[in-house]
Parts: C-alpha cells; structure tokens; sequence
C-alpha cells in the first residue's frame, strides 16, 4: 500500500519484502544482511544494497495501470551508489529458489541496454539460461500483461496462489482459494466476490 503527504513524500509500503513471496527462510535471510542507518534521530534496519536492487527489480515489472518507471530509478540508484556492494552470486541463488529468473533477465536486460547498468553479463546470461518452470514463465506473462479486468486479476492471483501462498496439500489448496481470492479482491464476504 502507498502513502502520501503531497507531491514530494512518497512511502510504498509492502506486505511482504518480495510479494508475492512470503516464504520465512528468505525473509529470514534478508534481515539477517541488513544494515543499521539512521534518519533524523532513529535508528533503523535497512535490507543490504543487494536485497534492495533485487526488490526493485520484481517490484517494478509487475504490471501496475499506473505503469510506474520508478523502480528504475531505485534499481540506478542503488548500483550507481558507491556504498553499494552487490552480491551477483546471491541475486543468482535467490533468483532460482524465488523463481524470478525470467523477471530479472527481463529487468537486467532493459537497465544495461536502456542505461548502460554495468550489470555482468554472465549474470545475464545465466539467468537467461536458468532453470525457469512452465509457471515461473506464465506467472511473469501474467503479471507483465494489461489485464486489469476480473479475468485478467483471477489469472494473475491464480498464479501467484499456486507459486507461493497456496498451503501444501491438494485438499487446502482448493478449500482456501475461495478466502485467498477474498483477501485479493478486498471483499467482505465470499458472496460478493466478482
């Protein structure tokens, strides 16, 4: 969800650091690399320049009716910053266990044709050349196409149930879909589901 307080402070809060992923053990793993900074008189925690680079990237190409180019600007920032360190070998790693290859070569691809990245090739190419599943594909078809209808929202939340929210078994699976799609769609009732 977004917060404003005028045209120049801006907070895009998420749910979950790389939605829709909720998996623990990354989330986990990204707290346990994240740097203490301070703003004003607060001390905080903040995800290591990798995990920032590597949220703006699945943040940003997901399809959003108000096609927001901001995620580019974070993604530069974060890699033409000179604190920044990023990990190439850890955004590989997370790239297969999230399933995301194909959105980050997409993402990489664009920033170093469009802005001159300096992203590895290698890296590139090895996202390209990834094991990327059938549902890893569909699910970045999805979510990357205008279909900002019923239909369209009920594929996109379809797939990203069956990627990463759906609980383990067949049985659970289709006994909370109903509720999944009622949190998705902000309904007060299964009934009034569209």
């Amino acid at each position: 969800c977004g917060f404003s307080g005028g045209v120049e402070k801006r907070i895009d809060l998420h749910w979950n650091i790389l939605h829709p992923s909720s998996d623990t053990d990354t989330v986990t793993a990204i707290w346990e690399l994240a740097k203490v900074t301070s703003y004003q008189n607060y001390t905080l925690l903040t995800m290591s320049s990798t995990h920032h680079f590597l949220h703006s990237c699945i943040h940003g190409l997901r399809w959003n009716r108000h096609a927001p180019c901001r995620w580019v600007a974070d993604a530069m920032m974060v890699l033409r910053s000179p604190e920044s360190t990023i990990d190439w070998q850890l955004i590989n790693q997370m790239a297969r266990d999230l399933q995301v290859s194909v959105v980050l070569y997409e993402a990489f691809k664009y920033l170093n044709t469009t802005f001159q990245a300096g992203i590895p090739d290698a890296v590139i190419a090895g996202l390209e050349a990834g094991p990327a599943s059938r549902l890893e594909r569909a699910a970045f078809d999805v979510h990357i196409r205008n279909k900002s209808n019923v239909y369209g929202n009920l594929l996109k939340y379809t797939v990203d149930y069956i990627r990463y929210d759906s609980p383990r078994g067949l049985l659970k699976k289709v006994i909370n879909y109903p509720r999944y799609l009622q949190i998705c769609w902000k309904s007060k009732t299964l009934l009034l589901l569209p």
